[in-house]
This record gives C-alpha cells, sequence and structure tokens, in this order.
C-alpha cells in the first residue's frame, strides 16, 4: 500500500463480514469497495451463479494460508494490511 501512496490508517477502515460469502455478497452489492476471501469460494460463487465471470475484479491474490492458521492471522488483520 505504501508504495502506491496509500495509508491504511487513513484512507480505509476494515471490517469483517462474517463469512466468505457475506464478502462476496458485499462486494457484488456495493457495500463495500473490497473484500478478502478465499479462491475458492469464488469458484463457489460463480458455480452457483452468485456472481458471474467478470463481474467482480480479483485486484491480488497471495500465498495460500492454511485454514487453521488463518483464525490466528484475523486478529492481526490490521497489522497485516498496513505492512
Amino acid at each position: 500500500f505504501k508504495s502506491a501512496g496509500i495509508d491504511p490508517e487513513k484512507d480505509f477502515d476494515a471490517s469483517f463480514a462474517g463469512s466468505h460469502s457475506a464478502v462476496i455478497e458485499a462486494v457484488k452489492a456495493g457495500q463495500v469497495d473490497a473484500g478478502a476471501t478465499c479462491d475458492n469460494r469464488i469458484e463457489d460463487a460463480l458455480e452457483a451463479g452468485v456472481i458471474e465471470e467478470g463481474e467482480i475484479f480479483i485486484a491480488q491474490t497471495t500465498i495460500a494460508i492454511r485454514a487453521r492458521k488463518a483464525k490466528y492471522l484475523r486478529k492481526y488483520l490490521h497489522k497485516l494490511l498496513i505492512c
């Protein structure tokens, strides 16, 4: 973010939608500008017809995070976004 001139402390707010499906729905509905979810949830939403190909833009992907570790990362998400 810093290299793009974005200050996470000033330029956006972080919140939790409650589930990966809720993130996808919120982005689709325009309730939020962006969201984070698993690639397999995007695939599930496409297959279920929740979203259509090209309806949402994937801005960035990261290395895989094992589900067991993800629950611990949630506690530190705001710090990870600043890095």
